[in-house]
């Protein structure tokens, strides 16, 4: 849903998938944002990352809007606000008023999204090779 690619949850010790998938990003003229933990660390990473392979981790597409209200997310976990606030607090992200809803159809997909994030993919993999 947006032009930025939020990559989460990153440790600090990322591998160089990472890496190299950041290169590519930044030549292919594309933002790029690493975040920590963001609700739950139950994603499509975790089986990956359970299987042992260190430098797994969550593509999502994300607007100016939704980086504003993970800012706002993360100052309010760090203030240790309540779950009911720091709940609140994410229902203001584009990305969220969908996610894993009813609402959640292929309708709100973006073709020119997909095609970003599978050429970022791409190169990447053709990169590291």
């Amino acid at each position: 849903m947006g032009d930025t690619f939020a990559l989460w949850p990153v440790a600090a010790d990322a591998g160089p998938l990472l890496t190299g998938l950041e290169v590519v990003v930044r030549r292919q003229g594309v933002r790029c944002q690493r975040f920590g933990q963001l609700i739950t660390n139950t994603a499509d990473h975790l089986p990956f990352r359970q299987a042992g392979l260190r430098d797994a981790f969550t593509i999502t597409c994300i607007t100016d809007q939704d980086i504003a209200v993970a800012q706002r997310y993360f100052e309010a976990q760090a203030q240790h606000a309540d779950k009911l606030v720091l709940w609140e607090i994410l229902t203001q992200a584009p990305l969220f008023r969908h996610y894993h809803q009813p609402t959640d159809t292929h309708e709100k997909l973006s073709e020119a999204t997909l095609a970003m994030a599978a050429s970022a993919v791409w190169e990447t993999i053709v990169a590291a090779q």
